[in-house]
C-alpha cells in the first residue's frame, strides 16, 4: 500500500537547517539534513558575483581573484581583466570571502558577499571633457546622423504592431527583481564606455552616462520574464531575446539623439523606468509611430515601453532636467530570423496582428 507523505511545517524545516537531529520522509525517500541544507544552500545562499577591474587606468594591469576558505586558505578563481568589457563574473554563496591582488601580491580589496552584487575595482574613468567624435553640440550630432538613421528605419519593411508602440506597466514580479538588484547595486555603477568608440548617440563629453551591470544568468531570467508580453503585443509571434546591456543612470543635462536600433537584433525593444531623483521637469521619450508621426512620452517609475525600435525614431532630445533617470532596455528579434526586417509587412498584414491578440492583450495588461 503506497504510504501517504506527511507534510512538513516551516517550523520543522527551519529546525532541521539550524543543526536539529531530524530527518523527513517524502513518499518513499529519505531526506537528510545535510540533503536539506545543500538544497537551501542552492536555493536560497547562491548568488552571482560580479567583480570589474579599474585599479591601474595607466597600465591597465589585470587582477587575480582568490575564494578564502574558512577566511584564511586562498584558493585561485582567475584573472579581472581591464575595463567593464572583461567584466568577471562567479557563482558563489552568502558569507563567502574572497581576495583580489594584484600580479605582484598587493592586497586590493578583500570582500565578504552580503548578497547578489557587482564591485568596482577602483574608480570608474570618465568621459567628460574628452574629444575623440564628440565635443558636438545637439544640433551637430542630430545633423551628422540624421540621414543615416533615416535611411536605416526606411529598409526595415517588416513591422508588427499597428502604432508601433504601447505603454503598460510593468509585471510587479519582473520589477521587484530588477528593482532589488538596482537598489541593492546603484551606488556601484560604472560609466559607459562611450568615449572609447566615439560614439554620439549620447552627449557622454557632457554628462557621464551610468550603467549597473546585471549577471548574466539573471539577465537571461529577465529576458525570459518579459518575452511573453513582448510576443502578445506583436500578435503571438514567438521571439528570441537577444541584448539586455544593464541599468542606465542618465545625469543631469544628458540628452540622447533620436535614432533606431540595429535591425539584425533590435527588431522590438522595452524601456523600463526605475528611478528619477530630483527631477526639475518630466524628461519625454520621443518616439515616431509607424505613420512617421511624433509622440512625446512621459514615465513614471514602474512603466514598460514597448516599442519596434529598429523601425521607430526614438531618442530623448531635450536635455535632462534632474539629478538622475535610471532605465533598462531589453531587446528581442523574431526566433532564428536576423533578416526579419528585410520581408516586407503590409497595412493589413499588421492590423490582422494586431487585431487577433490585441484584445487579450489589452485585459491581461
Amino acid at each position: 500500500m503506497q504510504r501517504t507523505p506527511s507534510p512538513i511545517s516551516l517550523t520543522e524545516l527551519v529546525q532541521i537547517l539550524s543543526g536539529y537531529e531530524m530527518a523527513v520522509v517524502f513518499s518513499d525517500h529519505f531526506v537528510s539534513m545535510i540533503s536539506l541544507i545543500q538544497i537551501f544552500d542552492k536555493e536560497v545562499r547562491r548568488v552571482e558575483l560580479g567583480f570589474i577591474n579599474y585599479f591601474n587606468h595607466d597600465t591597465e594591469e589585470e587582477l587575480e581573484l582568490f575564494w578564502l576558505q574558512n577566511g584564511e586558505v586562498e584558493h585561485f578563481k582567475g584573472i579581472i581583466g581591464y575595463s567593464e568589457k572583461k567584466t568577471m563574473w562567479i557563482f558563489t554563496f552568502i558569507g563567502d570571502e574572497f581576495l583580489i591582488k594584484t600580479r605582484a601580491g598587493e592586497v586590493v580589496q578583500r570582500i565578504m558577499v552580503e548578497k547578489q552584487s557587482v564591485h568596482i575595482l577602483g574608480y570608474s574613468p570618465t568621459g567628460v571633457g574628452k574629444q575623440g567624435n564628440g565635443g558636438m553640440t545637439m544640433e551637430e550630432a542630430t545633423a551628422s546622423m540624421k540621414r543615416s538613421e533615416t535611411r536605416r528605419s526606411d529598409k526595415v519593411k517588416n513591422t508588427f504592431t499597428e502604432k508601433g508602440f504601447k505603454k503598460v506597466a510593468v509585471p510587479p514580479r519582473l520589477y521587484g527583481m530588477i528593482k532589488t538588484y538596482y537598489q541593492n547595486n546603484k551606488e556601484r555603477n560604472c560609466t559607459e564606455e562611450w568615449y572609447k568608440t566615439g560614439g554620439v548617440h549620447v552627449n557622454w563629453w557632457d554628462a557621464d552616462p551610468l550603467m549597473v551591470i546585471p549577471p548574466p544568468h539573471t539577465k537571461r531570467l529577465w529576458h525570459s520574464l518579459l518575452m511573453p508580453v513582448m510576443e502578445r503585443w506583436i500578435g503571438g509571434e514567438k521571439l528570441e531575446p537577444t541584448d539586455l546591456y544593464g541599468i542606465r543612470m542618465y545625469q543631469d543635462k544628458a540628452w540622447l539623439i533620436s535614432h533606431v536600433d540595429r535591425e539584425d537584433t533590435h527588431a522590438v525593444s522595452a524601456i523600463i523606468n526605475l528611478e528619477q531623483i530630483n527631477m526639475r521637469e518630466p524628461w519625454m521619450l520621443d518616439i515616431k509611430d509607424l505613420d512617421g508621426k511624433t509622440h512625446y512620452l512621459p514615465m513614471e517609475p514602474g512603466e514598460l515601453v514597448l516599442y519596434e525600435s529598429a523601425k521607430c525614431m526614438h531618442g530623448r532630445q531635450e536635455a535632462l532636467q534632474g539629478e538622475m533617470y535610471a532605465n533598462i532596455f531589453f531587446h528581442y528579434r523574431p526566433a532564428g530570423d536576423p533578416k526579419w526586417w528585410s520581408k516586407e509587412a503590409s497595412l493589413e498584414t499588421r492590423r490582422d496582428r494586431f487585431h487577433s491578440v490585441g484584445a487579450r492583450m489589452e485585459a491581461e495588461l
